[in-house]
């Protein structure tokens, strides 16, 4: 049996706090998808949460597609880009003036998670 030494502690709650992240994401508006709807002319909760469902699939085709490269610039850089990403187009999201703008920004910040 092989024995691994044990991963440093910053690096393990640093991953935590990522997957954290991105789990509040996708959980978080939910809660709120009336409140967002009312700034969207003509939208309703289910078109956030449509919105929102492109997070999902950008969180599944990242998982698909991205994961490799990943592997060949390095799990440090690759964690780096990811989150940067991640804070620009949560930031973006935050900041939509449309629906479509939202689902975007979304679906980027799917790909980025």
């Amino acid at each position: 049996m092989t024995t691994h030494p044990p991963a440093p502690r910053r690096a393990i709650a640093a991953l935590i706090a990522a997957i954290a992240i991105v789990g509040a994401n996708s959980l978080s508006l939910t809660a709120i998808a009336i409140v967002v709807a009312a700034d969207f002319a003509g939208a309703d909760a289910a078109d956030v949460m449509a919105a929102n469902a492109a997070y999902g699939a950008g969180v599944a085709i990242a998982a698909l597609l991205l994961a490799r490269q990943a592997d060949r610039i390095g799990l440090k850089r690759a964690l780096i880009w990811a989150l940067a990403a991640l804070a620009a187009t949560l930031g973006a999201s935050a900041a939509a003036p449309s629906l479509a703008l939202l689902a975007t920004a979304q679906a980027a910040a799917g790909l980025a998670a």
